[in-house]
């Protein structure tokens, strides 16, 4: 049997989360820490599948989790979807973003 860590910042902000954003942010940690890797390829498609969501609360999840700085995301070079990797962020959310996506440049995902 194996196991994923899970940052305890990801879990402190639970009560702060909606189920989707949780669902998101725990499919983003297997894929990333999971599988020993520090960023990852993810489509919408892929998690969609592992979160049993549809479409627009992914998208509306991912939203949340890079405008408060839980996951960072860029658009990769040579495939479809999103680069993203968790951060470990300096505060926990105080509650729920609006929904907007701010711009992350290639830059951010390499510090």
């Amino acid at each position: 049997m194996s196991y994923t860590a899970v940052p305890n910042w990801l879990i402190e902000a639970m009560p702060l989360m909606t189920e989707a954003q949780f669902k998101v942010g725990m499919a983003v940690t297997r894929r990333t820490i999971g599988w020993q890797k520090e960023a990852d390829i993810i489509s919408l498609s892929q998690l969609m599948d592992d979160t049993g969501l549809a479409r627009a609360a992914v998208q509306s999840a991912l939203h949340w989790l890079v405008e408060t700085a839980q996951i960072l995301a860029r658009v990769p070079t040579a495939r479809n979807g999103f680069a993203y990797r968790l951060t470990q962020p300096d505060a926990i959310p105080s509650g729920r973003k609006s929904h907007a996506t701010p711009a992350l440049s290639e830059t951010s995902m390499n510090s």
